[in-house]
């Protein structure tokens, strides 16, 4: 089955004279063979509700359409940007 899976990673980056937690989103593609792809990357500062919504937002303009199902660890920021952009 074609789907999609979007997670974050967290980082430690330096920001001028602090070192900050970064989240790394990365969002794979799997398609009907199994091959994977690579849709993209974005870096914020938290997995808020803000940088999920832009993100999906972002996703969303890239004429990414007909998502069926989402699974999530029911972090609440991806779960409301979810419910926003694909419903």
């Amino acid at each position: 089955i074609p789907s999609t899976i979007v997670d974050c990673i967290f980082f430690k980056a330096r920001e001028v004279d602090a070192i900050e937690s970064k989240a790394c989103m990365i969002a794979c593609d799997i398609n009907a063979t199994g091959e994977r792809e690579i849709l993209g990357v974005r870096i914020g500062g938290s997995e808020s509700e803000s940088f999920w919504k832009n993100t999906s937002d972002w996703v969303k303009g890239r004429n990414f359409k007909g998502v069926l199902l989402v699974v999530s660890d029911q972090h609440i920021g991806l779960v409301n940007a979810v419910r926003c952009y694909f419903n």
